[in-house]
């Protein structure tokens, strides 16, 4: 009796535990719904476009977004630049001609239009490393549309 009562328990357990996924799967899936908008990634002119590719539970990723913040590159990256960041979930977001990500993060150098402007950067990288990234960039950008500041 007390063995029946002990696997009725567990079923109960493991199919409230199954609709509880199909319930996030749901959510996730209406989420994706309501941002799959090309509009949603807020491309700018006058200046390029970083579109940070992320995901949950990155250690790159994390450790990118922290060099990001730094004093110099907070400051490049404010007054050159528009960052948007995007979840991997979400690749079917980026620009038609872009590289595939192979993982994360991937950090796409591109216009307004969604050209690209310099090679990806995958994977996270140090801060003298990605000041260099960001001034070939900018110089791509510059040469491409000369009247940017």
């Amino acid at each position: 009796m007390k063995k029946n009562l002990i696997i009725s328990s567990l079923l109960v357990a493991v199919s409230l535990s199954f609709v509880a996924c199909d319930k996030k799967s749901e959510t996730n899936q209406s989420s994706k719904i309501e941002i799959n908008d090309k509009s949603n990634l807020n491309l700018v002119s006058g200046k390029p476009n970083i579109i940070f590719l992320t995901r949950e539970h990155c250690g790159s990723c994390e450790e990118m977004k922290k060099t990001l913040k730094t004093k110099e590159i907070s400051a490049i990256l404010e007054s050159k630049f528009n960052i948007i960041f995007l979840d991997i979930n979400n690749v079917s977001l980026l620009p038609k001609g872009l590289s595939e990500p192979i993982g994360t993060p991937t950090l796409y150098f591109i216009d307004a239009a969604g050209v690209q402007l310099v090679e990806p950067l995958i994977g996270a990288t140090d801060e003298n490393s990605f000041i260099s990234i960001l001034q070939s960039a900018i110089s791509e950008y510059s040469a491409k549309y000369p009247s940017a500041k």
